[in-house]
């Protein structure tokens, strides 16, 4: 994990009125669902970190859960690429679609293993006719256990986030920061120390709120397919207001964003989980 990186610019996310349909549509039905807001350092560690991550799921196939885990890292790629602000990006798109449907199969993983290598440089093929995003992972929950701590097969949080004794061990995981943020204003010397890394978290959950309305609302929860969508682009705004906040080291604002998007999580587990 890098420990200098020039400062992260913020983006501001502005409302979307577009009628969507359930599951994965077309990619002339979705494609304005991503906007460009991913500034191209951020773009670049967000990437190169999801690669590794893969890399580190594929060195382990014989665990199920680590394929699938490979699948929603790739698909997080996708989704960065979609919503970078530079251009040139269609190649590391296509190869983390590419990458996403081969690590559904173990006897793919030669070439997924080379396809992870290619993205940790970013680098990649682009290739004609793939959707905007891949269906891959195909359930919208093993993109949401990325949330999870750690210690429940979650993505976890950069140590600079780790802001408490629980956040360091059992609820190492991102869920559990935004709690925390939505629970007590940071004080100026924390949000100046956390200032990097959180801008780079509210991005990658602006990116997962995007990626999630290419997925169908789950059949066993009680809300709308409506409902599913607009806590989605919820999601992604009040995330990227957190990400604004974060990189001017506003404690209040990153209070306020983390309280809105704290609120959205509530919201969407109680009417879906």
């Amino acid at each position: 994990m890098r420990t200098h990186m020039p400062k992260l610019l913020a983006g501001t996310a502005l409302a979307l009125a577009i009628s969507l349909l359930a599951g994965f549509g077309s990619a002339q039905d979705k494609q304005g669902t991503f906007k460009k807001f991913l500034p191209p350092e951020a773009y670049k560690e967000l990437v190169t970190r999801a690669a590794k991550a893969i890399e580190a799921n594929l060195a382990a196939p014989e665990d199920e859960d680590n394929l699938r885990r490979a699948q929603a890292h790739a698909a997080m790629i996708e989704g960065y690429a979609l919503s970078a602000e530079q251009a040139g990006t269609t190649g590391v798109r296509s190869a983390a679609s590419e990458l996403a449907r081969l690590a559904t199969n173990r006897s793919n993983l030669v070439r997924a293993k080379k396809l992870a290598a290619d993205l940790a440089m970013l680098k990649g093929q682009p290739a004609a006719g793939d959707r905007i995003p891949s269906k891959y992972p195909e359930d919208i929950g093993d993109l949401m256990n990325l949330l999870k701590p750690k210690a429940k097969g979650g993505e976890g949080i950069a140590p600079a986030l780790q802001s408490n004794i629980r956040l360091k061990g059992a609820l190492n995981g991102i869920e559990e920061k935004i709690r925390a943020l939505a629970k007590k204003k940071q004080t100026d010397d924390r949000a100046a120390s956390e200032a990097q890394e959180l801008t780079l978290l509210g991005y990658k959950m602006a990116v997962l709120g995007e990626l999630t309305v290419f997925h169908a609302a789950p059949q066993k929860g009680k809300g709308t397919q409506k409902e599913w969508n607009e806590l989605s682009f919820q999601m992604r705004d009040s995330s990227l207001d957190m990400a604004a906040a974060a990189s001017k080291k506003d404690a209040e604002g990153t209070f306020n964003a983390a309280n809105k998007l704290n609120s959205t999580c509530s919201q969407c587990h109680s009417l879906f989980r």
